[in-house]
């Protein structure tokens, strides 16, 4: 009683490399090496966590290890809102699910979440931005990091 993951990582010869990510939906991921070029990521429990860690952690460290060159590893578009959007408060960076639309060009369009075990907002997204803590206000228009989760993008 008391262990956690990390306990249990060191206890197979693992070296956990971080444990806890400034992130929301997401912070209890964890990353660790073990001998002979493994690697072992750990994901949270809840829906939306897993999917924000996967794409914004797991599988942008895939592609790196598989050989791709650090600069195309992380598949990210810079796109308008099509609606102003109000960050929460909080100190950490947080992942909004988006939709992509058409108004003259692609633009991202903020999905209404109701917490990281909300699937229905997950199934109707096409993706994901990014938001600094403390952003406040961002106006129709404002260019964004999307992530497309999708796997047809």
């Amino acid at each position: 009683h008391g262990h956690t993951k990390g306990d249990a990582v060191v206890r197979v010869g693992g070296q956990v490399r971080f444990h806890g990510v400034s992130m929301k939906p997401g912070m209890p991921q964890l990353y660790a090496s073990l001998d002979g070029n493994r690697h072992l990521f750990g994901l949270p429990g809840n829906p939306l966590s897993v999917l924000t860690g996967f794409y914004e952690l797991i599988l942008p460290a895939l592609r790196r290890l598989s050989g791709c060159p650090g600069e195309s590893c992380v598949r990210h578009m810079r796109l308008p809102l099509a609606a102003p959007f109000r960050a929460a408060k909080g100190n950490r960076t947080e992942f909004i699910l988006a939709r992509l639309r058409w108004i003259g060009g692609p633009a991202v369009e903020p999905i209404d979440s109701h917490g990281s075990a909300d699937i229905v907002a997950a199934a109707l997204a096409d993706g994901m931005f990014a938001v600094a803590p403390g952003a406040g206000q961002y106006p129709e228009g404002t260019a964004v990091e999307f992530t497309p989760c999708n796997p047809t993008w």
